[in-house]
């Protein structure tokens, strides 16, 4: 996720920002592991320092940018699993919150830039103060699921069935190409609309935009996969 952001701060500024939001939340300093049932679960990094890469004035455009992060996976086993890019000047810098999907997601990246400009209007986090956990790991989700799933089976509440067989996901290779990424902006009009159009028919604005990139493809597939917006990017 990218946002630019207009205004006299300095990169120490920035730097100070993006380390008490980093610090804030525990699952930015962590990476993943698989126990012996093969569940994978979050581990904390010891003294992790976030990711910042601070990109110098000149030609340049986050569009360039952000395919090159796209390019670069994460390090699950070693993470941290987020990454900061800033391009700075005096007047305006555009920042790019790079996430792995384990961690975040579109509402989680705009909620980490709520936090940083929060900190750069106020000097501080509004939970500087409150304790962090000194956690060891933290808790496999798919654990805490599942243990959630079996205790409604017993109670009746709903019937087991068996896993899904996953399929192979058909995932662009990292041939050294960069991918192609254009942005294209709604007007306020065409945004309204699009919102009411959303709930009025009960389905996610990701949804909305999904069936609006798939439908001019013409796809013959009974039911077309959309897997995410930034893989078809």
């Amino acid at each position: 996720m990218v946002a630019k952001v207009k205004g006299p701060m300095s990169i120490d500024q920035w730097r100070h920002a993006i380390g008490e939001v980093h610090a804030m939340h525990v699952v930015l300093r962590s990476r993943i592991e698989v126990d012996v049932t093969g569940s994978p679960f979050f581990i904390l990094i010891p003294e992790c320092e976030p990711s910042l890469r601070i990109v110098g004035t000149g030609i340049w455009s986050w569009e360039d940018e952000v395919a090159l992060e796209l390019q670069s996976p994460f390090v699950v086993g070693d993470g941290p699993l987020v990454r900061f890019v800033l391009h700075y000047n005096s007047s305006c810098a555009t920042l790019i919150i790079v996430a792995h999907h384990a961690i975040a997601d579109g509402m989680s990246a705009a909620y980490l830039f709520r936090d940083i400009l929060s900190v750069l209007a106020e000097g501080q986090s509004r939970q500087a103060n409150a304790p962090i956990q000194n956690l060891e790991f933290i808790e496999s989700l798919e654990t805490h699921l599942v243990d959630q799933m079996l205790e409604s089976a017993v109670e009746g509440q709903i019937t087991p069935m068996q896993s899904a067989q996953p399929r192979t996901a058909n995932f662009r290779p990292f041939s050294g190409n960069l991918p192609h990424v254009e942005a294209y902006a709604l007007n306020r009009a065409c945004t309204a609309r699009l919102i009411a159009s959303s709930r009025e028919r009960g389905i996610t604005i990701h949804s909305a935009l999904g069936a609006a990139y798939l439908l001019p493809l013409g796809i013959s597939q009974e039911v077309p996969v959309l897997r995410c917006a930034y893989f078809h990017r």
